[in-house]
């Protein structure tokens, strides 16, 4: 067949047809498409003609069925390359008008093709991730006809423009044996497949993603009701629900975990099981077992519900990792099952050895979004990312090769070998810290990773990976934010993501949660563009702009807080959400009244808790100051963060109060001067931020009392304070607390203790000893 033989003449660095950078608006599409038709009629017409010429008897490669299904080749991520007059352009016969309708509902920008055929911009992303670094724009002509090379860099595009970027892949390519660039040379043969579940385990599957959602069904997904719901999950704390749970909720919960992973109860492929087990069981070990608390957090998670666990800490994170990864894993190989195996239905109905198909009229072939990302991955440093990525590796069937394997080393690895954080350890330095600051603590990257059949090619370009691997502020570059010129943001790859993890939200506030925000309001936007989209493969969900939900998102968090808690409840998923938490017993509290330090607790009054700020700086000026700070010697202040450091230190000049300072800003030498003044008792005062506690963790010589303008958000500030106290007996420990502090106050105090604080009396002191 011709198609066969245009396959061939395409080689992997460039040819004819190689990634023509043509896109087309629907309209042209359209026109173009029954141009396409007519011209298959006119040639099956003349076939017919040369065969009673002839009188041979045709044979099934070259029937008029054959050419009836020309058009319905293998879909855009799986196929192999060829030219215009062979891609699926050609209308759905039939009365159902399906295709049509497809098309009438992507309200597209009707010149985003014409310009598109000109010009296509191609972000490069920097392989490094320092601060001074920024994101290079590359502009590349593809004419029409003209082959690009699809050999590039983490980021959007399929290009490399740089010289030295060449020599680098090409020394990578020397070290590993060469793999293709795409999926479509070794997935075109229909004689392999992958092994995997069963057609039956995909059906199920891809049902979750092919629900039929009613007007109903989407004014629940968002809506907040009259009254909550209390929902408990087996072995973790209840939670309030803002409505009536959806039916598949209330059967996930209604049905208890299972406590060990299963292909037959969880729909996991064997292979990847087997790489799981050998992963999370230690050496010579035999439990498979799960704790009651990994089985609940997978067992929510495999029912594809949003789920915000929040206790992710340092004796937790290697657990919770790789059951996050697993899920992702069996998410991403089981839609590539499911893709391959439509893949070769319909390239059986082309070669007439099946039954005839139309991928428009049958919704089971509509198994695919705009662009190829499906599942999203946020992580604060490089250290994180490694950690992630390569227990995906270990996870995933046929990774017989790894493209650029050394070079993810290189960048992701720490610079002085360090992986395990022993130069904190050598500093006595909190087992929490280390855990969170081991490694490359880089939080300016990003990652695209492309699954093939025989191996994995990690720095994929965007649009050719299946999975992205980044931090907030890495991938913030690239999609820019709302109100910034539409020109210069590049979002398009974040259209079709089903999957998003977010770990340890905690972190990443720290960082600035800000980027997250912006990050997530790029997720599931339609694209300004089409870029190579095979429509007859387009899930209706996403023409329709309801991408949203069916998206899962995970989050992962050391303890509750409020901007977590909100982007959980700002999720549109149809099938509902949870929140995992092991309620806190009071530890923190306990362990510092065992040092027989006095804690004083008493609630500042604020009726409204967006008033919460001005409420507390009013009092700190009017009451704190005359009463406490003033009267006490060598006392630390803390604050939450820079923001109100700013607003403190204003009112505590207006006092003309002598004081020094640390804050995540202050200078090397400027910290180290507070500290001298502090400890040598020359000033009596000092402000610090909790964001630059958390960030340094240093003991502070000379404390003998503590003032919390709000409790800390990380319990094990809290107590590492007290246990630098000089005098334990004569300290005085005393957190000033509003209705908005609920959720650290329930972490450090524990949630019956939190209750009755906070729905005391105003101005009401509550004493520990």
């Amino acid at each position: 067949m011709g198609k066969k033989g245009g396959s061939k003449g395409v080689g992997r660095k460039g040819g004819g047809g190689r990634r023509k950078k043509h896109k087309m608006d629907l309209e042209d599409l359209w026109h173009q498409s029954k141009a396409i038709k007519d011209a298959h009629k006119d040639r099956k017409t003349q076939i017919s003609k040369d065969k009673k010429t002839k009188k041979q008897k045709a044979s099934r490669d070259e029937s008029p069925s054959s050419h009836d299904h020309e058009a319905a080749q293998p879909s855009r991520m799986h196929e192999a390359e060829k030219g215009d007059d062979e891609r699926w352009l050609e209308a759905p016969p039939g009365p159902s008008g399906a295709f049509a309708s497809l098309m009438a509902s992507l309200h597209l920008p009707t010149d985003a093709g014409r310009k598109a055929k000109k010009r296509e911009r191609t972000i490069e992303a920097e392989p490094g991730g320092g601060l001074d670094d920024s994101p290079t724009y590359d502009v590349v002509m593809a004419e029409e006809g003209e082959g690009q090379e699809d050999e590039g860099d983490e980021g959007p595009s399929a290009d490399i423009t740089s010289s030295e970027r060449e020599a680098e892949e090409q020394a990578d390519l020397l070290q590993e044996a060469p793999l293709p660039d795409d999926d479509e040379a070794v997935d075109d043969d229909d004689d392999e497949q992958e092994d995997g579940p069963s057609p039956a385990s995909v059906l199920d599957f891809s049902s979750s993603f092919d629900a039929e959602l009613s007007p109903s069904d989407l004014s629940q997904a968002s809506a907040v009701g009259d009254k909550p719901t209390r929902l408990h999950p087996p072995h973790f704390g209840p939670f309030l629900y803002p409505r009536p749970p959806p039916s598949h909720l209330t059967k996930l919960m209604q049905t208890p975990p299972h406590p060990s992973l299963s292909s037959s109860v969880h729909g996991i492929p064997q292979p990847i099981l087997e790489s799981f087990h050998q992963l999370s069981t230690p050496a010579g070990g035999a439990d498979d077992t799960l704790s009651e608390q990994d089985a609940g957090f997978f067992h929510f998670m495999n029912g594809y519900v949003d789920v915000l666990h929040a206790n992710h800490d340092h004796t937790t994170s290697r657990s919770i990792r790789q059951l996050y990864c697993l899920h992702v894993t069996n998410h991403l190989f089981k839609c590539r099952q499911g893709i391959l195996r439509n893949n070769a239905a319909l390239s059986r109905a082309v070669k007439g050895g099946g039954e005839a198909v139309d991928p428009a009229g049958e919704d089971r072939f509509r198994d695919q979004g705009f662009t190829r990302p499906r599942v999203l991955i946020l992580v604060p440093f490089k250290s994180v990312a490694k950690e992630v990525v390569e227990t995906i590796l270990k996870l995933y069937p046929h990774k017989k090769q790894v493209m650029h394997r050394h070079r993810f080393e290189e960048d992701f690895s720490a610079e002085d070998g360090d992986e395990e954080g022993k130069f904190w350890q050598d500093r006595h330095k909190p087992p929490d810290y280390i855990d969170i600051f081991k490694g490359n603590q880089s939080d300016r990257f990003r990652l695209g990773i492309m699954f093939l059949k025989t191996g994995v090619r990690l720095y994929a370009p965007f649009y050719s990976a299946d999975m992205i691997v980044a931090s907030p502020l890495g991938l913030r570059l690239i999609t820019g934010a709302q109100g910034e010129k539409d020109t210069s943001r590049e979002y398009d790859f974040l259209s079709s993501i089903e999957l998003v993890v977010i770990d340890r939200a905690d972190v990443l506030k720290q960082q600035s949660w800000e980027h997250v925000e912006h990050v997530m309001q790029a997720v599931n936007l339609k694209p300004k563009a089409l870029h190579d989209l095979d429509i007859r493969r387009l899930r209706p969900s996403y023409a329709a702009g309801r991408a949203a939900n069916y998206r899962q998102m995970i989050v992962t968090s050391d303890g509750m807080n409020v901007e977590s808690t909100a982007l959980l409840a700002s999720s549109c998923n149809y099938r509902g959400h949870v929140k995992l938490l092991v309620p806190s017993t009071g530890q923190p509290l306990a362990r510092a009244a065992a040092t027989g330090v006095r804690q004083l607790f008493q609630q500042v009054p604020c009726s409204d808790v967006n008033e919460a700020p001005e409420r507390m700086l009013h009092w700190l000026e009017k009451k704190a100051y005359p009463t406490v700070i003033s009267t006490l010697s060598q006392l630390i202040l803390v604050v939450p963060s820079y923001v109100e450091f700013v607003s403190v230190r204003q009112v505590l000049r207006s006092l003309d109060a002598e004081f020094c300072a640390c804050h995540e800003y202050s200078s090397k030498r400027a910290i180290s001067r507070a500290r001298a003044f502090f400890a040598q008792g020359r000033i009596k005062l000092m402000v610090v931020s909790e964001r630059w506690l958390f960030y340094r963790r240093y003991r502070l010589a000379g404390a003998a009392h503590l003032l919390f303008l709000g409790p800390p958000e990380r319990p094990a500030i809290y107590c590492e304070l007290i246990d630098g106290l000089s005098n334990h007996s004569q300290a005085l420990v005393l957190t000033y607390f509003t209705a908005a502090d609920s959720m650290s106050l329930e972490r450090l105090c524990g949630p019956v203790k939190a209750r009755k604080m906070i729905k005391g009396p105003p101005q009401k002191v509550f004493a520990f000893t």
